[in-house]
């Protein structure tokens, strides 16, 4: 939560911020008029949180998982706009069922989980759905968090592609293996004496 709301939420905040000033210094003669993002700003707007969430939570992934998916990003892009809805559905049928014992109420929250459930696993059988780059080494790690931060710092100044080229090129590291694969660990499960 700490990564996503020091460097994930900057990041469209700033990137919002130059959509408002690029739409007020066209429209300055224009009194009244409020800035709304049209429809390629907001989705461009969520697809950045989606790719600045893959980057920031990458670096932890790849420690804990060893390995690193592929298709989340296209994944987040479908099941995030859908969180706000699960959470009121699920808010609202609590509420809801404190006083009156109602259990279809939350059905809808339960269709929206086996949906996401469902993509994720589906996303898993895609070819080169995940890619096993063992664990970076808490230097990588280290040296990533504070590239990451610093980035994001200097993007809510002012957005700039460009840093968002070195982000993904920092996520690439991730990606890399340290070394190439020189042995085969093999595990025996014997089925007891012979």
């Amino acid at each position: 939560v700490f990564f996503l709301l020091s460097m994930a939420l900057p990041i469209q905040k700033s990137y919002q911020k130059m959509c408002r000033e690029r739409w007020e210094k066209r429209h300055r003669s224009y009194g009244g008029h409020r800035y709304r993002p049209n429809l390629k700003e907001y989705l461009f707007s969520k697809a950045l949180l989606a790719l600045a969430i893959q980057f920031v939570t990458l670096p932890l992934v790849a420690a804990l998982f060893y390995e690193v998916p592929v298709y989340v990003f296209l994944l987040n892009l479908i099941l995030l706009p859908l969180f706000p809805v699960m959470l009121f559905i699920a808010l609202i049928g609590g509420l809801i069922n404190l006083f009156l014992p109602i259990p279809w109420i939350l059905l809808p929250c339960h269709i929206l989980l086996y949906f996401m459930e469902a993509t994720a696993s589906i996303s898993l059988r895609f070819p080169f759905a995940r890619i096993i780059v063992g664990y970076p080494g808490l230097s990588r790690i280290l040296i990533a968090y504070l590239a990451f931060f610093l980035l994001s710092g200097s993007l809510q100044k002012k957005f700039q592609p460009h840093k968002l080229l070195c982000a993904f090129l920092i996520a690439l590291i991730f990606l890399l293996p340290l070394s190439p694969a020189k042995r085969v660990d093999m595990l025996d499960c014997g089925q007891g004496l012979a």
